[in-house]
């Protein structure tokens, strides 16, 4: 076998489960299978040469990629045999009686092009007991028997993770890379500085070994920063392999294209309309667009969903290893292309002119994702989950149809707001909605509402009321111009939400009770459930907590009928938040951890922060200041994360309470300016309730500074930026003895003590008589023995040195 020149890196695993496979009786046929590129030659060799060492097997290798006619291929296994040919039989005869009676690993590299010879292959097996046969191959061989070993490309370090460097020189993507830069360069060296730009580069190539040995050593002229800004044009970079390599992998152009020329013109086709897919595409999707690179006006349907001539397209190429099919959760297959091979079939579309249509053909697909869906009700999550799926392709439709397609942009922007919502796209959602707007001003009346509705809802999202109630009055006008019923009543109602949310009660009653009677006659039960909602909010703040809760129960009966489990799990949230309010913690506390647990399950951000704040709301007036700062602590993170900024201010007046009652109101100040100049900034103003909590926090704080110290303090935080402020509040720590106390008031409400009980537990840890006890406290000593044994069934200590044994481990000592 060749001797490789190098070591091989990252494929351990795999060559354990080829070992393991080998080792099997009932395995004779193996094809290693894969895109160029991706190491099946090596992982041969190196498989090979662990076989031969173990002395399993004699090995022979046999590189087909030179020949050309599957007819010839018999005679390289025999000149690699060292069989000659005889007068009297055929070859395929010659070599059989060669190996009839050996044990041999025949490794034939290379196979794709000459799938014909196949039936060789099965011709030997069946003749030969001790033969087994390993194959390279692009394509799988299609012979009984036969037992693929997917080669994926190489593992890469997460995007989504901070990594150190030596973790990052473990990756294997990465060992490659740097491997072959030192062989470039033996001074390069991966860094802290630079270990992060080449993990980037490796994941923009995929982790496809071929790419990242062709890109490696441009290290020669180019910093990993400057390459990375390179790889915009991949197939132009990734060129001048070694001159001792197979011409079909010295570039990775030539790579692909070996595979591409293997199709027929139909499987061509369709590998370039499918490249106008980003982030890969469904069987849903390829219907849609696929279609279109048949040569049939009306293909055959094959079980009501594809075309016959689409789907066998797909299957030569999934076979081909040119496109990948992967698993989802809901056990369906989604498909994608390497990075490289996209950006091939690309130009080839463009080549063969056929890029506008089927860019036009994929921009109707994204519409009919969004066009079913009613924008007035939340989306369910099996459909936020296929839009999520299908987001870059959304985003790349979206890129072409504002240069393109103006309308169709304002529609597609329009229809995915409420995706962009529920899911915390708020600055791209905005961003998007924007310009679409710009660009689609001769668009209809109907479609520039829906899409200023969107952008106001998201401007509302954010904390951004001035805006909101700008683009919802254009919005409203167009609805009523357009004759928009519907359209004009959920527009009022989200009009209302910003007066209330600004404190402006009375017109906000008026907005909803307008849109109510609009709901009503119509009817549609949810807007006539949200309606009941956002009335229930203003009386929440205005302190009719009762009346709030019967708007809240009429509201959630609503969400429940319509299967609206997002409104639902918002009205549990609201619903624990009144309940907290009113003084009933362990009502509130039920309801809005239940809401928690769904907002999580619904991926709801905004409701995931608002429950976590509800929660620190309750277990702060419980007196538990630890774990109130936590609950204040994921709530700002998630606020911060979406860019939201009213409630992300309101935390910050909450964190700065509990800052002042551990006796640092220097720091309680600074967030409490902080917080004030925040809501100046967006127009947001405070509720009744919330204007008291401040004023009292205020008030606390300044009594503790002075009126000096004070001023400065507040100043200094009014003048943060808004994450300035979050940055700071997310890095204090209350002092240690504020935490140990905290963990003893959560330890003795968890056992249940009464107040009685812990001062004998002090008492009792001195070792005092029940009788020394009583005349210490005023009571009986058979009073302050009952008080003793509850102390000890609580602590489930058999006797008195026990329970306190047990109270100073859960630190009530």
């Amino acid at each position: 076998m060749p001797a490789p020149l190098d070591a091989l890196i990252g494929r351990q695993s795999e060559i354990e489960l080829i070992q393991r496979l080998l080792a099997r009786d009932d395995i004779r046929l193996i094809t290693l299978n894969g895109s160029g590129g991706v190491g099946k030659t090596r992982l041969a060799l190196a498989t090979g040469v662990a076989a031969a060492a173990a002395e399993a097997h004699d090995v022979i290798f046999v590189p087909l990629g030179s020949v050309q006619d599957p007819a010839l291929v018999s005679s390289v296994i025999a000149k690699h045999l060292d069989v000659p040919e005889s007068n009297n039989r055929s070859i395929v005869a010659d070599v059989i009686a060669r190996l009839r009676d050996q044990r041999l690993l025949l490794i034939l590299d290379n196979f794709e092009h000459l799938l014909d010879a196949a039936p060789l292959v099965s011709d030997l097996l069946l003749a030969c007991p001790g033969l087994k046969v390993m194959a390279t191959s692009r394509h799988r061989l299609g012979l009984s028997g036969e037992h693929e070993v997917p080669v994926a490309p190489l593992a890469l370090a997460d995007p989504a993770r901070h990594y150190a460097v030596e973790e990052l020189a473990g990756v294997a993507a990465i060992q490659l890379f740097v491997a072959r830069a030192q062989a470039a360069v033996p001074s390069f060296v991966l860094t802290e500085a630079n270990g992060p730009r080449v993990a980037e580069i490796c994941q923009r190539l995929d982790g496809l070994p071929l790419a990242i040995e062709l890109a490696a050593p441009r290290i020669r002229l180019l910093s990993p920063v400057a390459l990375l800004g390179r790889l915009t044009n991949r197939l132009d970079l990734l060129a001048d392999g070694p001159r001792d390599a197979p011409a079909r992998l010295q570039t990775m152009r030539q790579a692909i294209e070996w595979s591409y020329d293997l199709l027929d013109t139909s499987a061509q086709a369709l590998l370039r309309h499918l490249a106008i897919f980003v982030g890969g595409f469904s069987l849903h999707a390829l219907d849609a667009v696929g279609g279109a690179s048949s040569s049939a006006t009306t293909p055959d349907r094959l079980n009501g969903d594809l075309g016959e001539t689409v789907f066998a397209g797909l299957g030569a190429l999934v076979g081909s290893s040119l496109v990948r099919a992967e698993e989802q959760p809901d056990d369906e297959r989604r498909f994608s292309m390497l990075a490289t091979v996209r950006e091939y079939a690309l130009e080839r579309l463009e080549g063969a002119g056929e890029a506008a249509e089927a860019r036009r053909r994929h921009a109707a697909y994204c519409l009919s994702l969004v066009d079913a869906e009613d924008p007035g009700q939340n989306l369910p999550g099996e459909m936020l989950d296929r839009l999520q799926a299908e987001h870059d392709n959304l985003r790349a439709a979206l890129r072409w149809t504002l240069d393109d397609d103006p309308e169709s942009a304002l529609r597609l922007a329009g229809g995915l707001w409420r995706f962009w919502s529920q899911r915390g796209y708020w600055n791209e959602g905005r961003t998007w909605l924007e310009q679409a707007i710009a660009g689609g001003s001769f668009a209809p009346a109907d479609v520039r509402a829906a899409a200023l509705g969107g952008v106001g809802q998201i401007a509302i999202d954010q904390g951004d009321f001035m805006e909101g109630r700008r683009r919802l009055e254009e919005s409203l006008a167009l609805a009523r111009q357009a004759g928009d019923e519907r359209r004009a009543a959920r527009t009022l109602r989200t009009l209302g939400v910003i007066a209330s949310n600004q404190s402006e009660f009375a017109r906000a009653v008026e907005l909803f009770d307008e849109a109510l009677v609009q709901f009503r006659a119509m009817p549609e039960p949810a807007g006539i459930g949200r309606c009941l909602n956002d009335l229930a909010l203003v009386a929440d703040r205005l302190g009719h907590v009762s009346q709030a809760i019967a708007y809240y129960e009429e509201a959630l009966g609503l969400a429940r009928l319509t299967d609206d489990r997002t409104f639902a799990s918002l009205i549990l949230s609201n619903l624990g938040g009144a309940y907290i309010n009113s003084g009933e913690l362990a009502r509130g506390q039920a309801l809005t951890e239940e809401a928690l647990l769904q907002s999580r399950r619904l991926g709801d951000d905004l409701g995931e922060a608002i429950n976590l704040y509800n929660l620190g709301d309750c277990v702060r007036q419980r007196g538990e200041v630890v774990s109130a700062r936590d609950r204040y602590r994921e709530s700002l993170t998630i606020t911060a994360q979406l860019d939201e900024q009213q409630l992300s201010s309101r935390i910050l007046d909450r964190i700065a309470e509990l800052l002042v009652t551990s006796g640092l109101p220097r720091f309680a100040a600074h967030l409490l300016g902080a917080a004030a100049a925040a809501r100046r900034a967006i127009g947001d103003e405070l509720f009744p309730s919330e204007e008291a909590f401040v004023v009292e926090t205020t008030e606390t704080t300044r009594t503790a500074l002075g009126d000096e110290a004070f001023a400065a303090a507040w100043d200094a935080g009014a003048s943060l930026s808004l994450d300035e402020a979050i940055a700071e509040a997310l890095a204090m720590d209350l002092p240690g003895e504020i935490v140990a106390q905290t963990a003893e008031t959560a330890a003795i409400a968890d056992l249940g003590l009464t107040a009685r009980e812990v001062e004998v537990l002090h008492l009792v840890a001195k070792g005092w008589s029940d009788k020394e006890i009583g005349s210490a406290l005023a009571i009986s000593p058979n009073t302050a023995s009952r008080h003793v044994a509850a102390l000890r069934s609580k602590l489930d200590a058999p006797s008195r040195t026990w329970a306190v044994t047990v109270a100073r481990e859960l630190g009530l000592l």
